[in-house]
Order: structure tokens, then sequence, then C-alpha cells
């Protein structure tokens, strides 16, 4: 089983946690395997404790003239071979009901994509992402580096970073039950504004919050999600620009 031999030279994950994966199925597949082997064996080992996997479909054009339509069945992520693979394994009824940001749930994070929908933001409290944190999860970056720590983005939301949100909200579609309804109005992120997430890495170490390790020529990052949750909204309220390029 490839999945927990990774798991075991990982060594840094605490299988008794919700756990949320980032990841590029380069990185992983250094082990062997298919990516629906991967996202079976992972369902497994870590969703009694609670897996989550980002199947995220927020495009540039959303917004009020263009808004998001999300069917839960068919709409592909853009996260990823393992991201594709447990979508389709797994089937709608585990996928949250965003129509920019859903996450696959499992086990004991199964819950948490009930109330999505009508989350004011997509990396709101109300959310996976949200739960998460709050439940003292942790989030495995599986070879796929900084940039795609959405974590951040539920800082940025928090800290009311002038870059994150569109300044209007939008209606948007969702297919639930084979018809389509429009959402309340509902907040959606902006994608205008370039951010460099790799340059909290130092910080993030330092707080003791994020450990890095590298293997077969790629860097695993886990990082404990409620601490740095809170960390990263302070930082950012404090100077909103540190996230952003030099």
């Amino acid at each position: 089983m490839p999945t927990q031999t990774f798991l075991a030279d990982l060594d840094l994950l605490d299988l008794s946690r919700p756990t949320l994966i980032h990841s590029s199925f380069k990185a992983l597949s250094q082990w062997g395997g298919m990516p629906e082997e991967w996202a079976k064996d992972l369902d497994d080992l870590l969703s009694p404790a609670g897996l989550l996997i980002p199947t995220f479909t927020g495009r540039a054009e959303d917004g009020p003239d263009d808004p998001p339509r999300f069917d839960p069945a068919e709409t592909p992520g853009y996260t990823g071979a393992l991201t594709e693979a447990a979508r389709k394994l797994w089937g709608a009824e585990s996928r949250s009901l965003h129509p920019t940001h859903s996450f696959l749930c499992r086990g004991r994070a199964a819950e948490w994509r009930m109330d999505h929908a009508t989350a004011p933001t997509p990396c709101s409290p109300k959310s996976p992402l949200g739960m998460l944190a709050e439940s003292e999860g942790q989030i495995l970056l599986a070879g796929c580096g900084l940039k795609s720590l959405t974590l951040v983005h539920a800082a940025e939301e928090a800290a009311g970073a002038p870059y994150v949100m569109q300044p209007e909200q939008v209606r948007c579609w969702i297919k639930k039950d084979g018809a389509w309804s429009q959402t309340p109005p509902i907040g959606i992120h902006c994608w205008k504004t370039p951010r460099d997430y790799s340059r909290l890495e130092p910080r993030l170490i330092e707080a003791g919050v994020m450990k890095v390790k590298e293997m077969r020529g790629f860097r695993f990052h886990v990082i404990q999600a409620g601490s740095a949750l809170e960390l990263l909204t302070q930082w950012i309220e404090d100077d909103p620009a540190c996230v952003l390029p030099y």
C-alpha cells in the first residue's frame, strides 16, 4: 500500500486529528500507485478522524455579470489528479455545496459540508476549512508548496484584507436534487491581486505551527490549522501586504 508507506516516511501527521490534503500527484506518485488507489487508501486511513480534499472550481471571470454555476456531481475541480479521482470515487454526496470552493468531506468531517452553501465567504468559520481550524485539525501540503495553502484565504477574509473579496456579493447557481437554484447573495473572491504565500514559510516554521520534510525530491509541509490561522490573521491585520510579492 503506497499510501501507508508514504505516511510512515512522512511521520508528521497525527492520524487522530482531522486532515486537509492539498496535493501534487507528481510528488505522491514517487511512492507508486494511481490516484484512485491513493483516494481509496487515504479514505480508509484518515477518514475516521476526518478527511478534507479541496475540489475548487472558482474562475477569474466569476462575478455579478458571470455568476458561477456549480453542479456537485459534474463540475470538475482544478486541484489535481487526486482531487478528481476522489471526486469521482466518493460522489456528489461527499462534496460541500459551495459554488467556488467546495470540499470533499469524509468520515468525522462529513457534517462540515452542510452549511457551506450559505457561508458568507468561501473560507468563513462556516466552511469546512473554518471547521477544520476550529477542531484543531492539520493541513498537509503534499509537494505543492504554500501557493496552495487556502488557509491564508481564511486569514485574509478574517482580517478584512482589502484585496481578497469582490466588492459586490453574488447570487450563484447550484444544482441540487436535479434542479438549479440561486444562492442568497454571498461573497466570492477577487482574483486580481497576486500573492506570494512562500513569504510566510519561515515565519510559520519559527512560530512552531508548521513542519517541513524533504522526501524523494519534493517538500512536504504539515500545518496546525487552528494555531496557524490565528497567527496568519494577526499578521495580515498588522500588514495586509505581508502576503503580496515584493
